[in-house]
């Protein structure tokens, strides 16, 4: 690795620090959910041997750190401290995830391009500071992903075993930190599978490791960890509730294909734009209709209004929840709102690109396994299905969930993991095309250059 390229990497990790200190400077911290958050740490103050709290699918790390918090502290900083340890271990995980791209993306130019534009991607920022359970997601799939990588590389059977329990005990860590991760083993596994099918060969002790560290050992830390949950939960209703024909809240057809208002999320609204639509009062049938349609006072909310991909999109762009202010203030000032307008417009490059980039690799993984070659290489097939295993799972939630506005199963933060997994498989595929011209190198640098600065533009502000 070269020096300078080692510089540039330090330099994202300092300045990603510096943001969540200004995060926790500014209460960024007290985001999504903050009283029940408020709630679950101080019931494990009072009683440490309560593991889980208000749901099955939510888990006890977060409240063990902000609750170590609290004690150090003698409850002045708690969770202050509690986040900055947070921030720190993000930081920490970007160098893994740099690492990490030495085997996909061989342009060092675009292997910085891919970790600044993901380390300051407005989402990245906010979602790592908040305190939720999806501020440490990255840096537990980043390990994970890391290990399992350098352990599928290694030669030498004491690395092979070093970097598989590594990736294991990331794995069930991460089992205590958000329900999402009981996937991941089986992400693994299919890993592992691919690799075996289309390499037409495989080291057995190797996989061994990695098959009693990286699969059996979380999958049974995850599995008796939401047993327990159910069981001393049981007495409290379940907080997700689902119908199997359908909510009509958030149809396939909004999922899967653009939607005619789609354009208006390119002014970079917040989630607390109010309704431009008149209400209708009364209990008629038509009235009803009218409510139907509205869904919500709030204008992002209404259902079916916009699709799934555009509003994904706006929240990866920009702090659609305005978490960032750090007023009460609600809706965005200038010139904020200038910044994240030209941050989800330009966002689009990336985001068309990202299709398109997704779509390709998509052809060469059923190529490979129709030829039995290694035509992706290891690192980039990591990343694909540990993001997909993150991703899908929710997508097809959503047309059968209640509440899928409301609750913000639409926002980024729930599929970080998958973002960078995104990112990853762009500059994979970019990597590709440039080979070693350079002026493509510079160009998608400068762009992602631009894409960064706009995004840090709209989330930064000085009092």
């Amino acid at each position: 690795m070269r020096r300078w390229e080692t510089v540039m990497r330090t330099i994202i990790q300092i300045g990603f620090v510096i943001m969540g200190l200004k995060g926790i400077h500014d209460n960024t911290f007290m985001g999504q959910d903050w009283g029940i958050h408020q709630s679950c740490v101080q019931q494990t103050l009072e009683d440490p041997k309560l593991l889980f709290h208000y749901d099955v699918t939510s888990r006890p790390l977060i409240y063990w750190l902000a609750a170590c918090g609290q004690a150090v502290t003698d409850g002045a900083y708690g969770f202050q401290l509690a986040t900055l340890v947070i921030v720190l271990f993000n930081a920490l995980s970007l160098g893994f995830l740099h690492d990490a791209l030495r085997w996909s993306v061989e342009r060092p130019i675009l292997r910085i391009s891919a970790l600044g534009l993901f380390a300051f991607l407005p989402v990245t920022s906010i979602a790592t500071t908040v305190f939720a359970a999806d501020n440490l997601t990255v840096a537990f799939f980043a390990l994970t992903g890391w290990s399992l990588i350098r352990c599928l590389h290694a030669v030498r059977r004491g690395r092979q075993a070093g970097f598989a329990l590594l990736g294991g005990l990331a794995l069930m860590l991460a089992q205590f930190q958000k329900f999402t991760f009981l996937l991941l083993p089986v992400a693994v596994a299919v890993v592992i599978l691919v690799d075996w099918w289309t390499a037409k060969e495989s080291d057995w002790r190797r996989n061994g490791w990695i098959f009693g560290c990286m699969i059996l050992a979380p999958l049974l830390v995850g599995v008796g960890l939401d047993r327990a949950a159910r069981a001393q939960l049981s007495h409290l209703p379940s907080k997700h509730s689902y119908d199997w024909d359908g909510t009509g809240e958030m149809t396939w057809r909004t999922i899967l294909w653009p939607r005619a208002e789609d354009g208006f999320l390119l002014s970079a609204p917040t989630y607390w734009e109010p309704s431009d639509r008149q209400e209708a009062n009364g209990d008629s049938p038509e009235n009803e209709a009218v409510r139907r349609q509205n869904g919500a006072a709030q204008r992002l909310l209404q259902h079916n209004r916009y699709s799934y991909p555009a509003l994904l999109h706006l929240g990866i762009f920009s702090d659609v929840l305005n978490f960032s202010h750090p007023s009460d203030d609600k809706f965005r000032p200038e010139p904020q709102r200038t910044f994240a307008r030209g941050s989800v417009r330009l966002g689009l490059v990336f985001s068309v690109a990202t299709v398109l980039a997704c779509v390709i690799l998509a052809g060469r993984l059923v190529y490979s396994a129709a030829r039995r070659c290694a035509s992706v290489p290891r690192g980039t097939l990591v990343w694909a299905i540990g993001g997909a295993a993150w991703y899908f799972p929710l997508v097809i939630q959503l047309p059968y969930i209640h509440h899928a506005y409301e609750w913000g199963y639409w926002l980024p933060r729930l599929v970080l993991p998958a973002i960078w997994s995104a990112v990853a498989i762009t500059f994979t595929e970019a990597d590709r095309w440039v080979g070693d011209r350079l002026w493509p190198q510079l160009l998608i640098a400068g762009i992602s250059l631009t894409q960064i600065s706009l995004g840090l533009g709209s989330i930064l502000y000085w009092s």
